[in-house]
């Protein structure tokens, strides 16, 4: 069974990782022991600051880690990336609002959501992470 993460990126980065074809996201030093525990087949579930929204789903592939040249195409120096796959894209006018969605969520229950979208990577339940993702599965199979 997948575990679920959330990914907490910058709209300016979603913007690369998507013209790149979500091939990778991008990750800091600090990041490293987080990235050791992500497994090939799990779920990337990713948030996207300013936006306040869920923007998509991406499974991590095999290798789960790459290094990237020169920190890679982004704003800011990321010297590893998980190696990733898109499971399913929202267009930006589809985008779910976290303010929809807070309340169904157990991670965010005892907690301000702004704060628990600061840290840009962290295991959630599975219960949460499926929601999230069927939630962006019926947003996309409406907008079509």
């Amino acid at each position: 069974m997948p575990r679920y993460w959330l990914i907490v990126e910058r709209y300016e980065n979603w913007l690369v990782d998507s013209a790149e074809g979500f091939r990778h996201f991008g990750l800091s030093e600090r990041r490293k022991a987080a990235i050791e525990r992500i497994k090939a087949g799990d779920l990337l579930i990713v948030y996207v600051t300013g936006k306040s929204c869920f923007s998509d789903v991406r499974r991590v592939l095999m290798p789960t880690t790459v290094r990237l040249k020169l920190g890679g195409p982004y704003d800011a120096a990321f010297p590893y990336a998980l190696a990733t796959e898109p499971v399913v894209t929202l267009k930006a006018e589809n985008w779910l609002s976290v303010q929809s969605l807070a309340p169904k969520l157990g991670f965010l229950q005892f907690r301000d959501w702004r704060q628990a979208m600061r840290n840009s990577l962290r295991e959630i339940p599975e219960s949460d992470g499926r929601l999230l993702e069927k939630a962006i599965r019926s947003a996309a199979a409406h907008s079509n």
